[in-house]
């Protein structure tokens, strides 16, 4: 359980990471998250964090795929 300071500190941090490396929707919603009060945390907090979460992922999986290993084998290794 976290109250909506934390929810605005952790999305300002991740604000920030999201915007090096590009990832405008997830710097967006963490721009919206940052002001959300106490009384929005307690009505809609669940709806929130899942929708953070889930476009966290998607950066990720993004991420993941641009570093994978195979994007930088070279032929004939």
């Amino acid at each position: 359980i976290c109250d909506a300071r934390d929810v605005r500190d952790g999305a300002h941090a991740l604000r920030s990471s999201a915007a090096h490396f590009g990832a405008r929707r997830l710097h967006g919603f963490c721009m919206s998250v940052g002001g959300v009060t106490e009384g929005e945390l307690m009505a809609r907090g669940d709806a929130l964090i899942a929708d953070l979460l889930r476009e966290f992922d998607l950066v990720r999986s993004e991420l993941a795929r641009l570093l994978s290993p195979e994007r930088f084998a070279v032929a004939g290794e």
